[in-house]
């Protein structure tokens, strides 16, 4: 070990030091695995094998019936299915360009959620069908939850998440 690292780094130098001492200490405690010299390791970025990102087509017909706006509808078959629907849609939180978002709940568990639906045509109603499939695969602390992708009684895409 060249160097003994700050208490408290402040400097970029500082902060080099720290690393190369617990390098150094890992290197010294025996460990099993490989790990590449100091040298090697500053100024490169490892790039990470890229994630399956492409998400195969979808049918909206197979996605269940959220009712958003029952009394839209002039279908009685749909407005009774909206009566039966798990989520139900009180009222409006906010809207923005691509859709709008209102406050529900999910009746069988009595438990607050968020209901977006596409407002837009074609482009925002894709979008929305992709980012609920892909937040819909993702936890963290940080990132919404998504309880159902499904769709309103005219088809148009609809995501129910945490509120």
């Amino acid at each position: 070990m060249a160097e003994t690292p700050p208490a408290h780094p402040q400097t970029a130098e500082d902060l080099r030091l720290v690393v190369e001492h617990a390098l150094a200490k890992t290197r010294g405690a025996g460990d099993s695995e490989a790990i590449a010299s100091d040298q090697s390791l500053r100024g490169t970025l490892v790039e990470q094998p890229a994630a399956d990102t492409t998400l195969p087509p979808m049918r909206t017909e197979e996605l269940p019936l959220v009712a958003v706006h029952p009394t839209r509808s002039t279908d009685a078959s749909v407005n009774a299915a909206a009566n039966e629907s798990e989520w139900l849609v009180r009222s409006l939180l906010g809207q923005g360009g691509m859709g709008q978002v209102y406050s529900g709940e999910q009746r069988s568990i009595g438990r607050g959620v968020a209901v977006k639906v596409a407002t837009g045509e074609r482009e925002a109603r894709a979008a929305l069908l992709r980012e609920a499939r892909i937040t819909g695969r993702l936890e963290h602390p940080n990132i919404v939850p998504v309880h159902v992708l499904g769709v309103d009684e005219g088809g148009v895409p609809v995501m129910v998440m945490k509120r």
